[in-house]
């Protein structure tokens, strides 16, 4: 299968780029084509194998500073993303953030023909992909029904950009990614018909998580802290977020092991958790100088925007107002 994402680096200032791999990465695909490239205060390292069915490739990102590169979808593409480390954000051309995964979460999209925007945080960042041949997964659809059912959806739709739901990394699913990385390249070994059960493994065990009972089956009490903390993310402006009842119902836990857990592993609140990513979102909306402080406090999700405007001023030392004026 052709590669169906193509990469500009031309934001990097490169200085050293080589096909033969280092030995100071992560992780190493043996039967992969490697890339490596030496840019100021960092480093890509990209491994590729590319198969009649699918197209994987795994990215290390290592920067000392924050860096953005655009990437050109070349065709209608079904995808499988897995975080390892990091947390990149995925935007269209004009900014429109379009998903921030975090690191452990693993999840499928459907990509139109087009350019897009990813950035990455300072520090390592580790992505895989699987690009999916489609007609494949349609032929699959009995084996596979969510995943086909959402890439007909999309296919129907004419939509430029979908996903399906985000979820964390189960122990399972990382036992299967692992021997991929560490399966041994021997004479008597066909390649390809060893690696399509563990692809069609790693598919189906994500299309049967979409049934939460199963997938949170598989998962500890800690694991699903770290899912719920990326469902508190996602929808940290709604309202009915710390639901702490609905919490417990949908993730299939007690409230005291939630709360003692949460706390914990984040060293704050499930309250305190949310409330700092809507004020980190209020700062973008000002920044924009668009709305109104009234109109931020209720697209964050705040009580009301006295409420929101002393929380602010207790974090950042100013008041909102201020703050959207900085940049004058």
């Amino acid at each position: 299968m052709n590669r169906s994402i193509k990469f500009n680096l031309g934001s990097l200032e490169i200085y050293k780029s080589s096909k033969s791999f280092t030995d100071n990465n992560t992780f190493k695909i043996p039967f992969a084509d490697s890339l490596y490239h030496e840019f100021v205060g960092g480093k890509a390292v990209f491994q590729c194998y590319s198969n009649f069915l699918y197209f994987m490739e795994l990215i290390e990102f290592s920067s000392e500073n924050q860096h953005t590169i655009y990437s050109e979808v070349l065709e209608p593409s079904l995808f499988m993303f897995f975080i390892f480390e990091g947390e990149a954000e995925f935007s269209s051309p004009e900014g429109n953030i379009l998903s921030c995964p975090a690191r452990g979460t693993y999840y499928a999209t459907f990509c139109d023909q087009g350019i897009y925007k990813k950035t990455f945080k300072p520090g390592c960042n580790i992505i895989l992909y699987i690009s999916l041949r489609i007609e494949w997964i349609q032929r699959k659809a009995s084996a596979l029904p969510n995943l086909s059912k959402f890439l007909s959806f999309c296919l129907k739709s004419n939509v430029s950009v979908s996903y399906m739901e985000k979820l964390f990394m189960s122990r399972s699913l990382a036992k299967e990614l692992i021997k991929i990385w560490h399966l041994p390249i021997l004479d008597n070994i066909d390649l390809e018909t060893t690696l399509l059960p563990m692809i069609k493994k790693i598919l189906r065990i994500y299309d049967r998580a979409q049934d939460y009972r199963i997938h949170l089956s598989e998962m500890s009490n800690s694991e699903k802290i770290h899912e719920i903390k990326e469902y508190l993310k996602s929808g940290c402006l709604s309202t009915e977020i710390t639901d702490i009842e609905a919490l417990c119902k949908r993730y299939f836990i007690i409230e005291r092991t939630l709360r003692r857990l949460f706390f914990k592993l984040e060293k704050k609140t499930i309250i305190d958790f949310v409330t700092d990513h809507r004020l980190e979102h209020s700062k973008l909306l000002l920044t924009k100088r668009i709305l109104s402080v009234k109109e931020i406090s209720e697209q964050c999700g705040f009580a009301s925007p006295s409420y929101f405007c002393r929380l602010f001023k207790k974090k950042y030392a100013m008041t909102p107002k201020r703050y959207s004026l900085k940049g004058l």
